[in-house]
């Protein structure tokens, strides 16, 4: 039926045929845009547009072999994957730092931009850290230029095997420079 309806809308451009292939795919779907906003960090307005903007493009496009609405749905699933992976890019690009992080004891003598990157690390260590011990190591594991398992264990006092299961669990020897970015 979509199918008929997109054929038809390419040929005639008639008003009545868009309006019915509005309701189709995305009237259809609006129940579901306040949490699709949620999730990609928008508005529900945004998503409207978005899926109005796709589906000028899939007609366009759309070759009449597979079924319209195939090339729909993978195209939405695409463009909302491509709005939250730039959104979240940004977000760690371009964040606010909090005046109570920058000066702070532990980042005295660092220029700005040091502090908030090493605040901002550790507070996403914070988050995923349950215990005190694991945090000990990653702290000493960030502030050492060349950590090794015995140097980090000599400086907290912790097992070495221990410091290595830590450290392992958490994979942050494989992505320093993705910690430090």
């Amino acid at each position: 039926m979509i199918d008929a309806l997109v054929i038809e809308y390419r040929e005639t451009k008639n008003e009545l045929v868009f309006n019915e292939l509005y309701r189709e795919l995305i009237d259809k779907q609006r129940k579901k845009f306040s949490t699709i906003a949620r999730s990609i960090g928008s508005n529900e307005a945004d998503v409207t547009a978005l899926y109005e903007d796709i589906l000028m493009k899939c007609i366009e496009k759309w070759d009449g072999i597979r079924p319209f609405e195939h090339l729909y749905k993978f195209s939405m699933k695409r463009a909302r994957a491509n709005i939250y992976r730039n959104q979240l890019g940004r977000r760690n690009k371009e964040s606010i730092v909090d005046p109570q992080d920058v000066g702070a004891d532990k980042t005295a003598g660092a220029t700005t931009e040091e502090a908030y990157i090493e605040t901002e690390t550790m507070r996403n260590f914070k988050g995923m850290i349950d215990d005190e011990i694991t945090l000990k190591v990653v702290e000493a594991f960030l502030q050492t230029d060349k950590p090794s398992y015995a140097e980090i264990s000599r400086v907290t006092g912790v097992n070495r095997w221990s410091v290595t299961r830590i450290l392992k669990r958490l994979d942050t020897t494989k992505n320093r420079e993705l910690l430090l970015a």
